[in-house]
């Protein structure tokens, strides 16, 4: 049915009011219809969506009084709970999820319930009573995610009610649960075992506190590496801590030390490693270079710290073919210019022109080319699938620093989604996660952490009093900086937008004319980005946490989760974040933000080794 089909795709794409059109006009015109109970639904949902509770709860109570066998019945009255909880009516929220329970013991939303109840509590500030439910809870479905997850909330209760004791007893007791299972709201290893030091530190155990944040491996990827790095350096700054944090910077520094001497460079690697993360701004540089003997003498380290660039400018031409000269001399013109883009492109056509008149790799060539891109607006490499090809002596034809080189160069030229592309999939896969970036050869760093669009993020970073570096954290995240980016949900740009929000954030900024295809223009998404982050972080008090959370989860979600957190401490944030994908999110964002922040100055000019 063709309004069912119109119905369906605008609700994919939050299209509220066409969502409504569309299943009134199947109301209307077929109320004997089997699809009424899903058109009903759908017109309640499309209502939620719009944050229009009260409306919403109309249509999904319609749901299930006209229709109470049906799926959407049951959904109904679930998503009617949160919409009480989204209008701060907790009691009456707690009452559609236990009538749920009762009513509909097998559905599949009952493990949701359950956990909504325990929210519901935390909410109204009723801990006796959400602690309550989270023991119910464990014991109903003790060996299940749902009961692990409940196990965890208690542990959050406790923590609103500062009982650290309780806490830590609880966090200890979730290491021996099956924590690999993703569900909403549930926990993760690292997570529990960073809230289990966190409760160490705050019962004053600073010395076991210390040794648990530096059980955490050093990982530029891992986000409770970072946060347990983050904790030592506030316990660097603290008075009652600064004496027992020196003493364990002086155990790993005298270890690296002795290692270097012996010659046992991987274990004094790691020994700097922690003394790196327990030591002042002063002894940094003395450490870092000592790290650097380190690596010299590690061959998966070694690698990268130097690698070749060929070499670009007007002053460079080679005596080659006529026709690859031609192209060889107009690349070293657009170069010597700063047109990087353009000139790598001339730079890929001379070699390829070189390959293809190698009888040997002729035909890997053609077919190669045909397989790829020509042109500038797909950002691809073409050579990069044909690097290190050996003719019959044994001659790279088609060198990897070649190919490395057009893709330095095109991210010069701003085409990051090409550069990216090639720094990961030939570099950062590689590349040691404790590997430190300051270090890193520098065009590498770039291809993995590019920074595109300088002027526009400054700009625009400037005017919304938003940290480029965090609105790259979050394009790299979203589109790995493809500009020509389109989701399912029609989300555009690099930064994603959709359509909904690009509208609001478009009447914000006053903007005539505009049109949704205008988020492909780089400049354009990157005014929309600051805005829109400037309002979140207006309103979130500068927390790039919450920030991150809502740009993935929505405002409403994180006022909820910050509510129920009662704390203003990012880490009691982060575990109260309730969706698996916008807690992962947060994780990978804050992650990048970190790597920007070591690579560039705010202003994005990048720190000189």
């Amino acid at each position: 049915m063709l309004l069912l089909a119109r119905g369906r795709v605008y609700l994919h794409n939050r299209d509220s009011q066409n969502t409504r059109l569309a299943y009134e006009q199947l109301l209307d015109r077929f109320p004997s219809s089997s699809l009424l109970a899903e058109a009903i639904f759908s017109i309640g949902r499309s209502y939620y969506i719009d944050y229009d509770y009260t409306n919403a709860l109309k249509w999904y109570d319609q749901v299930y009084k006209d229709f109470p066998n049906t799926k959407q019945a049951e959904l109904g009255l679930y998503q009617g709970g949160h919409a009480h909880q989204n209008m701060g009516r907790y009691q009456e929220a707690i009452s559609r999820y236990q009538k749920l329970i009762n009513e509909y013991p097998n559905s599949n939303w009952v493990y949701g319930a359950h956990l909504n109840i325990i929210d519901s509590y935390r909410s109204a500030n009723k801990l006796t009573d959400a602690l309550d439910w989270c023991r119910r809870t464990n014991k109903r479905f003790s060996s299940e995610v749902t009961g692990v997850t409940a196990l965890f909330n208690q542990g959050k209760v406790y923590l609103t009610s500062e009982d650290y004791n309780q806490a830590l007893t609880i966090f200890t007791d979730l290491r021996n649960q099956n924590l690999s299972r993703n569900a909403p709201g549930a926990t993760n290893r690292s997570e529990v075992e960073f809230m289990r030091v966190y409760c160490l530190e705050k019962l004053g155990r600073t010395g076991e506190a210390i040794e648990g944040y530096l059980a955490f491996p050093v990982d530029r990827n891992s986000y409770y590496s970072n946060r347990a790095t983050l904790r030592l350096e506030a316990l660097n700054r603290d008075a009652k801590a600064k004496a027992i944090v020196n003493n364990k910077f002086k155990v790993y520094l005298e270890s690296a030390q002795r290692d270097l001497s012996s010659g046992n460079y991987a274990s004094a690697k790691n020994s700097l490693n922690q003394a790196l993360r327990l030591s002042d701004s002063r002894s940094n540089q003395e450490l870092i270079e000592m790290l650097r003997q380190c690596y010299n003498n590690l061959p998966n380290y070694k690698r990268f710290l130097t690698y070749s660039l060929d070499n670009a400018g007007r002053n460079l031409l080679t005596t080659r073919s006529q026709s690859t000269r031609s192209h060889r001399v107009l690349a070293d013109e657009l170069i010597f210019l700063g047109l990087y883009d353009e000139g790598a492109l001339e730079l890929r056509a001379g070699s390829a022109r070189e390959l293809a008149n190698n009888s040997l790799e002729k035909e890997l060539f053609e077919k190669d080319t045909l397989a790829s891109s020509s042109t500038i607006e797909s950002d691809c490499l073409v050579d990069v699938s044909l690097q290190g090809r050996r003719n019959s002596r044994g001659r790279a034809t088609f060198s990897t620093t070649n190919s490395y080189s057009m893709a330095v160069y095109l991210n010069r030229g701003s085409h990051a989604f090409a550069a990216i592309n090639y720094g990961e999939s030939n570099f950062a896969s590689a590349l040691p996660g404790d590997f430190r970036l300051e270090l890193l050869e520098r065009n590498i760093a770039e291809l993995i952490y590019p920074a595109p669009y300088r002027d526009e993020m400054t700009s625009a970073g400037r005017a919304q009093n938003v940290d480029p570096r965090f609105m790259l954290g979050i394009a790299r995240q979203e589109s790995r900086f493809d500009v020509t980016a389109k989701s399912l949900a029609a989300a555009r740009g690099m930064f994603q937008f959709i359509p909904s929000t690009a509208e609001a954030i478009g009447k914000d900024l006053k903007v005539t004319n505009f049109n949704q295809n205008d988020l492909y223009l780089p400049p354009v998404a990157v005014t929309f980005a600051g805005r829109y982050m400037g309002n979140l972080f207006a309103e979130f008090k500068s927390n790039p946490y919450a920030v991150a959370a809502s740009y993935n989860g929505g405002e409403a979600a994180v006022r909820r989760w910050m509510a129920r957190a009662q704390s203003n401490e990012v880490d009691r944030f982060v575990i109260e974040v309730g969706f698996q994908e916008s807690k992962d999110y947060v994780y990978k964002v804050m992650n990048n933000y970190w790597a920007y922040n070591q690579l560039y100055r705010e202003d994005l000019t990048p720190y000189v080794k």
